[in-house]
């Protein structure tokens, strides 16, 4: 902020008159702006708020926790294993109007990565086999396809937060499928939930909505079989054949 003396002036009939200062006036003024300077200056006081200092260093916390990568190629927490071929990626699509965090399904990786409101971030993985079959994460759903690869998406970055669990399938043998529920990066689990909402199997150049009042609110949409574009994601000639499905994050449930 810029401060500013104002000047004086009074206006009679439109003319100026300049009011002239005594020596002894000055010699006051000079007086009186040494101690307004020397106050500001003493006893290390801020004119800042203190509530915007607390804010500013709340905000840079979340800030620190760094962006998840969009576009290709799929790397940091969300790239699986890529060695199989049968898999699928895509993108993570956050719509929910603010900022949603990723979560790895390794049980070692325990910060998230942070997915602003409008953005993408890419994913990758095989989806046959056990992708992870010692060291899952808490919030990984049991009991599901042990091929079946999971994204996390909580409204925090606390533990505790509630999340959508979204997984994605690409079988030896069948269609691709796509997959939500309810759970906490801490692994909590919604009792009032009816259980896993599932796409079934799900072709080329169609769209599926997974809603909830637990889950929540996802568009799943599962693009044609290209190629390139899978070279182009995961760097190798096995994924040819991998499904692209992308997720359209709308909303993340309640229980």
């Amino acid at each position: 902020m810029v401060g500013y003396l104002s000047r004086n002036r009074s206006h009679i009939s439109g003319r100026r008159t300049v009011v002239p200062m005594t020596r002894s006036a000055i010699a006051a003024s000079a007086a009186l702006l040494a101690a307004v300077v020397a106050g500001c200056g003493s006893s290390g006081q801020s004119a800042t708020p203190t509530a915007s200092v607390e804010s500013a260093s709340e905000s840079g916390a979340v800030a620190s926790i760094e962006a998840c990568p969009e576009g290709p190629p799929a790397r940091g927490l969300l790239k699986g294993d890529l060695n199989s071929g049968d898999g699928a990626f895509g993108t993570i699509r956050n719509n929910t109007g603010s900022t949603v965090w990723l979560w790895s399904v390794k049980r070692d990786v325990t910060t998230p990565c942070r997915l602003d409101m409008g953005k993408g971030a890419s994913y990758a993985s095989r989806t046959v086999g056990d992708v992870y079959p010692t060291s899952r994460a808490a919030w990984v759903p049991q009991g599901s396809s042990p091929g079946m690869f999971y994204i996390l998406v909580s409204s925090s970055p606390d533990v505790n937060s509630p999340g959508v669990a979204l997984g994605v399938l690409d079988p030896y043998i069948g269609t691709p499928s796509a997959a939500s529920v309810y759970r906490t990066p801490a692994g909590a689990t919604c009792p009032t939930a009816t259980g896993e909402l599932s796409t079934g199997g799900l072709s080329e150049d169609r769209e599926y909505r997974l809603q909830g009042p637990a889950p929540g609110n996802v568009l799943v949409k599962r693009f044609r079989d290209n190629k390139s574009t899978a070279r182009e994601w995961t760097g190798q000639s096995n994924s040819d054949d991998w499904a692209i499905i992308d997720f359209y994050v709308d909303q993340i449930g309640r229980c």
